[in-house]
């Protein structure tokens, strides 16, 4: 069903930690049944001058201990099915174990792959629309705890087929002024307020406006390299309008998503409100005309960079995690129509073509040629999430340590000119283009390029179109 927000536990202390310890902590097994299978055992050997009846039923008490303790263990692996007996199955509820309760105070657990207590899918189905309308009438709604786009589905795949909300597993009814405090939802989409024990139907409106940024950027609003990181982010993290593509977007779109993403909960706007909204309203302030495509725009950046931090970009890229580039696989098999890996011209073309990009096939042609790095006439996986990487993550230190580490060969702390050809050659890029790239990257001039240099090269945008110049 809906997955919970899992948050490291490395460190000993702090909020995130204290998050991990009420909802991630894995689950402890029951308490150990081997004593009290020893205490049978020895129970039986003590009782050898016991009549037969009586050691049939000794046999007997020792055999349900020992299925007892087999259920109590964990498994890694599932269990086979059986047919469990009605006789059995009271004997074993019978003999069930006592609650550790110093276990119970150190977590909560938290339903991932089964229904959370008074979820709307625990009404049988065919109550459920009946149940629903009572609830309307009574005052009360339904909480879905995880929007994301996984979420939605078409019910056909015709051109206006409606557009479903599923995975209920993490829902609930609530009514008016209700508040929760189970930590459910997923990382990027999860609202400030439910990191912080305290919520109500608010934390749908702000899933639901993440949702539209990243519809709208490509990009989800607040990320980091680790699960705490994002977290923090959606806690104090800013949003950013001023990337690419958001210049090219509407006032009112950027107005609905800010709204939508307020802290404050009760400052947020309501389902109402947002409905009502004039970006979101039938012939309202939303322009009819496709937007910028956020591939167009970032491929259009990616190609203004000179070759050298176009490699330094791409080895980062390799190094990624799949929740750092977060959308650029379903992205690039968006493009990608015949799945053989390799984004060619002609996909290019339709794919932009979709978002209503209006390119001569000679810029689009370009286009690829700049991301295509290793000369092979097609844009691969990792090229593409290169050209789509949001620079802010490039940018991050150790990003940039493993980086120029990938040019440094010898480890000493600076990339030579042999060093730079060695690494570069396989990318085509030779002779007086190396000269160049050196000369405005090396700023004291000795010849090679040290840490601090290769920084202020991927960090300075206006270098690109200077060397790109200097190519031409």
């Amino acid at each position: 069903m809906g997955n919970t927000c899992a948050g490291p536990t490395e460190a000993p202390v702090g909020f995130f930690q204290t998050v991990s310890a009420a909802v991630w902590k894995p689950r402890l097994p029951p308490p150990d049944a081997a004593s009290a299978a020893a205490t049978n055992d020895n129970k039986d050997v003590n009782d050898t001058s016991k009549s037969p009846k009586d050691s049939k039923e000794s046999s007997k008490d020792s055999k349900e201990s020992s299925d007892s303790e087999a259920s109590s263990k964990t498994q890694s692996t599932p269990p086979p099915h059986v047919r469990i007996e009605e006789s059995s199955s009271k004997k074993a509820k019978d003999e069930k174990p006592k609650p550790n309760n110093d276990a119970d105070k150190q977590m909560k657990r938290v339903a991932s792959a089964g229904l959370q207590v008074a979820s709307v899918l625990q009404t049988k189905s065919g109550n459920l629309k009946d149940f629903y309308s009572l609830g309307k009438k009574l005052g009360q709604g339904v909480m879905h705890r995880d929007l994301k786009p996984e979420n939605f589905l078409f019910v056909g795949e015709e051109e206006e087929a409606a557009l479903m909300t599923i995975d209920f597993g993490l829902s609930v009814f609530f009514k008016p002024g209700e508040t929760f405090r189970d930590v459910v939802g997923s990382p990027y989409y999860v609202a400030p307020e439910v990191l912080m024990k305290l919520y109500g139907q608010e934390c749908d409106i702000w899933s639901a406006g993440v949702i539209i940024y990243i519809l709208l950027s490509g990009v989800p609003p607040f990320w980091d390299e680790t699960e705490q990181g994002i977290f923090e982010q959606v806690l104090k993290g800013e949003l950013d309008f001023v990337s690419e593509p958001w210049p090219s977007i509407s006032e009112g779109a950027k107005d609905l998503v800010r709204k939508m993403l307020v802290r404050d909960r009760s400052k947020r706007l309501t389902t109402h409100e947002v409905l009502c909204h004039p970006w979101v309203k039938v012939d309202g302030s939303a322009p009819d005309k496709p937007i910028d495509s956020a591939v167009l725009s970032r491929l259009k950046r990616f190609s203004a960079m000179h070759k050298l931090k176009k490699i330094a970009i791409r080895v980062i890229a390799e190094s990624l995690s799949e929740e750092e580039i977060a959308g650029l696989k379903e992205m690039f098999k968006m493009i990608d129509t015949d799945n053989s890996g390799n984004i060619t011209l002609e996909e290019l073309q339709k794919g932009l073509e979709k978002v209503g990009a209006n390119l001569m096939e000679s810029e689009i042609n370009d286009l690829l040629q700049s991301a295509d790095l290793d000369n092979s006439g097609t844009i691969d996986y990792t090229e593409f999430v290169a050209a789509m990487l949001n620079l802010n993550k490039a940018q991050k230190e150790d990003h940039l340590v493993a980086a120029f580490s990938y040019f440094d060969k010898d480890g000493s702390g600076f990339i030579t000119a042999d060093e730079l050809e060695q690494a570069c050659k396989q990318f085509g890029l030779e002779g007086a283009q190396l000269e160049v790239i050196m000369q405005e990257v090396d700023k004291d001039h000795d010849g090679r390029i040290d840490y601090n240099e290769f920084v202020d090269m991927m960090q300075d945008t206006g270098l690109d179109m200077g060397l790109q110049n200097a190519k031409a």
